[in-house]
């Protein structure tokens, strides 16, 4: 764009011209004025021409765009060891610090050719979704670090693809189109990798996970200056969802923090001019002027809502979300004031920090494959059993994280049932922060549809018409016991008929819906 260039310079000299000139000639001021503004519209077209066409600008360095902030899903990061687990077979490689666990391809191979227990045991949770029952022995596992954790679970490996097939990738091509299609790099995508064998509050409490997400979406943010896009898939929704939910918590937590030392500190002051001899109702700030009567205000309201007799544990008011935290709150009328604070700075928060939410495959209700793997096992393409494979799946807490709950959970009309009345009807909104109102959408479909929008899709008739559920006769797995009828034999017990070997004859029936699944009850079937 050399002649845009040129163009740019031109149009900026006449610019200069015609300014002058408009300072002797007033009489064609406003003719003048009217060619400063076009010339100077063209000059800041062209240059965002040359810019767009990888030309050079006034800001060279300036590659802000909305942040991308990409959560993966179940099994799609990698996981790394931070303990040394020898494996005691001459033929197998130990499992030392840095290596990859989840995915090896060496270990893959040694898998499927030798023995899978080093590694089944080595990425198999303790109890309570721990590194090991005993910890001086076994594998300490970790989630990789930054966009690469995410992108390929075994990069640079020719024959991942053809051992665990898609497995291997996960946002690699994302990434790179992103890259090359839109100017996105490092700083405008982030890659929130996690242990996904823990549930969410585990990899709070193990991790900090939930924290590092808040940080590192804020950072993108600001770096960026622009509310950051979030793309979630799979199981990354459900720890999504969470993350919102801890989020509201931690800001109202942090509000009434806030509260307390802003009104303990108040009480030192005050009782700090009561022994000099004052008056004590000077402010906690001893500030003066306007601002000092602002202080001198909120310290009026601080001191009504931490006064003893506006305190009165028998008299505290606590919503059903936060009850065990509030009955040893020392000033429950500051954390009623924290929620409705928390509760607006959880608002400011998304509209600052989150532009829109992309959910790929988001099992909000629940998914079957989970159930299926604690039930039967589930390999993923690797070279184990199924039963190695349920072994480990039933150590992982994210298994049970997104087993099917009911879908009742998603709808939202019945809100304002009488058979519930005023007060449960307001817990059970507490209780059920959706997304989004199945019931909603079902009134869309049908709503911008011609014809019957049902007519290719009965499952989903099934699920948001008819509202079929665990309340229904409608399960979600049927399994038949059958049970081997032996052949006939004589009074001195040879077969009647040697040609009949016997016979399977099925008995009963057993039926598994979302009720058994968030119940528990599952468990107790294949016990």
């Amino acid at each position: 764009n050399g002649g845009d260039t040129t163009a740019t310079t031109t149009n900026a000299n006449d610019t200069q011209k015609s300014t002058a000139t408009s300072k002797h000639d007033k009489t064609n001021n406003n003719k003048k004025t009217t060619t400063t503004t076009t010339n100077n519209n063209n000059n800041n077209k062209n240059n965002n021409n040359n810019v767009h066409n990888g030309g050079s600008s006034s800001k060279p360095h300036d590659n802000r765009r909305p942040p991308v902030i990409l959560m993966p899903g179940l099994a799609s990061t990698r996981l790394v060891s931070w303990k040394f687990q020898a494996c005691g077979h001459p033929l197998l490689s130990d499992i030392k610090v840095q290596d990859y666990v989840w995915l090896n391809i060496n270990q893959l191979v040694q898998m499927g050719t030798i023995n899978s227990d080093c590694w089944a045991a080595c990425i198999t949770l303790g109890q309570n979704q721990t590194d090991m029952d005993d910890p001086t022995m076994g594998c300490k596992l970790r989630p990789d670090e930054g966009l690469d954790a995410i992108s390929s679970l075994a990069p640079g490996s020719v024959g991942s693809n053809l051992l665990v097939g898609s497995t291997n990738t996960v946002y690699a091509w994302l990434i790179q189109w992103l890259a090359d299609n839109l100017g996105y790099d490092v700083s405008s995508i982030v890659g929130l990798p996690y242990d996904w064998r823990l549930s969410p509050d585990i990899m709070e409490k193990r991790d900090g996970f939930l924290t590092l997400t808040r940080l590192r979406i804020e950072a993108a943010v600001k770096t960026n200056k622009a509310p950051a896009i979030m793309v979630a898939h799979s199981m990354g929704n459900v720890v999504f969802r969470y993350f919102l939910e801890w989020l509201k918590h931690e800001l109202k937590e942090e509000a009434y923090a806030r509260l307390v030392k802003r009104a303990e500190k108040r009480a030192k002051v005050k009782q700090y001019s009561q022994a000099s001899g004052g008056s004590g109702t000077g402010t906690s700030t001893g500030t003066t002027g306007w601002m000092g009567i602002m202080s001198s205000g909120f310290d009026d309201v601080l001191s009504y809502f931490t006064e003893p007799e506006n305190n009165n544990d028998n008299e505290k008011e606590t919503s059903t979300d936060d009850q065990d935290s509030d009955d040893d709150r020392r000033y429950s009328k500051l954390w009623e004031l924290a929620q409705i604070e928390g509760e607006h700075s959880y608002i400011e928060w998304l509209e600052t920090h989150i532009w829109t939410y992309v959910g790929l495959s988001a099992p909000l209700l629940g998914a079957v494959n989970p159930l299926r793997a604690v039930i039967s096992g589930e390999n993923m393409g690797l070279p184990i059993t199924d039963e190695v494979a349920r072994g480990l799946e039933l150590s992982f807490g994210s298994t049970h994280t997104v087993n099917p709950i009911s879908s009742k959970m998603g709808f939202c009309d019945d809100w304002d049932s009488d058979d519930w009345g005023e007060d449960v009807t307001e817990d059970l909104q507490k209780d059920r922060p959706n997304l989004a109102c199945l019931d909603d959408i079902m009134n869309d479909i049908e709503n911008n549809f011609r014809g019957d929008p049902w007519k290719d899709f009965p499952q989903l008739h099934h699920l948001l018409k008819d509202r079929v559920d665990w309340d229904t006769d409608f399960p979600m797995v049927s399994i038949l016991r059958e049970q081997y009828k032996a052949p006939a034999t004589g009074s001195n017990g040879d077969t009647v008929d040697s040609k009949s070997g016997g016979s399977y004859e099925m008995m009963s029936t057993i039926n598994i819906g979302p009720r058994d699944a968030q119940s528990g009850g599952v468990f107790k079937t294949f016990s």
